[in-house]
């Protein structure tokens, strides 16, 4: 019984001899992560994603991250000023969910990396250098979404074998447009479709836009992408719809909410992905040296509602490439 008193008055003493700061645990050191929501809608899902491949890295919101959000709504004016509030708080990494929105960033603060989740035109809005080699300050996903209007044009024709004219949605002042617009004629010409140009300022100018597409006798629509047409695609699915236009944009949303049809990357997918990038800066590594990762996954998604709705009868051949039925 006195060997046990001893042994236990001995651990005791051995205990008081050590600094109480080796008895606490290790100190966390946050990190803090700005993040620019371009729509609000599909915020949700988008953030469900990008936390979890966070999680999954060991990053975890509340234990050693912190998050500060805005949701701009589309609206360019509105992310310019959201975007300064973000940098005032000084974050490690600033994530703009489209490259649309991270011009700002990089040039209202260049020792800041910035990461774009969907990399629309990363090259041609000056954001990288190239995508092998971006040289600056950011990096992201490139998911090539205009150079595919020349696949959905073709798409469009399988599935609208007279189709003869096609309208193409793109917000005024874009400076992908003029590129976009060339890749779509392009192919117009190579399917004997005739390209309308359909430009808006904002969401205002929709119900205008889709009255001339009607007038030009336009038997389908795509776009050119922008915040603002995914913050509104189901008031631009139902416009479509109403005037017997056949709507194709690129995100498996755009069919979900009632266009005909999409076909593009799985933006869900790619906000997990972007998760990568996170962990890579915040551990130190430098945009500049990181290369643009190019999406090369895609899904048709066909909305067969809408098909009925439009009185569209789908060839068996279109009908064997749709990845996904929406009903």
């Amino acid at each position: 019984m006195n060997d046990r008193r001893a042994l236990i008055a001995l651990g005791a003493a051995g205990l008081g001899a050590w600094p109480l700061q080796s008895l606490a645990q290790p100190a966390v050191t946050l990190r803090r992560i700005a993040f620019l929501w371009s729509g609000s809608s599909s915020a949700p899902k988008f953030e469900q994603a990008f936390l979890g491949g966070l999680a999954e890295l060991g990053w975890i919101e509340g234990r050693n991250l912190v998050i500060d959000r805005r949701l701009p709504g589309g609206t360019p004016s509105v992310a310019a000023a959201q975007t300064r509030e973000l940098l005032a708080l000084k974050p490690h990494v600033f994530v703009s969910s489209t490259d649309v929105f991270a011009r700002t960033a990089v040039d209202a603060e260049p020792s800041v990396p910035v990461i774009f989740v969907l990399g629309f035109d990363p090259v041609g809005r000056g954001l990288v250098k190239s995508l092998a080699a971006p040289g600056g300050n950011a990096t992201g996903f490139s998911i090539l979404n205009y150079e595919l209007n020349g696949k959905r044009l073709a798409l469009l024709k399988e599935a609208m074998p007279r189709l003869a004219t096609v309208g193409v949605l793109y917000r005024e002042g874009d400076v992908s447009a003029r590129a976009a617009l060339h890749v779509t004629e392009e192919a117009g010409r190579e399917l004997r479709i005739t390209i309308v140009a359909a430009p808006v300022q904002g969401a205002p100018d929709l119900a205008g836009a889709f009255q001339r597409l009607a007038s030009a006798r336009a038997g389908a629509v795509i776009n050119v992408p922008d915040p603002m047409f995914f913050e509104h695609r189901r008031e631009i699915a139902d416009l479509a719809k109403r005037h017997r236009i056949a709507a194709s944009f690129g995100a498996t949303e755009f069919a979900e909410a009632g266009m005909l049809m999409s076909y593009g990357t799985d933006f869900t997918a790619v906000f997990r992905r972007a998760a990568g990038l996170v962990d890579r800066v915040l551990k130190g590594a430098r945009p500049a040296s990181i290369p643009v990762e190019q999406i090369n996954v895609y899904e048709l998604a066909l909305n067969l509602g809408t098909a009925r709705e439009l009185g569209l009868r789908l060839p068996p051949s279109f009908m064997l490439q749709v990845t996904r039925n929406i009903d």
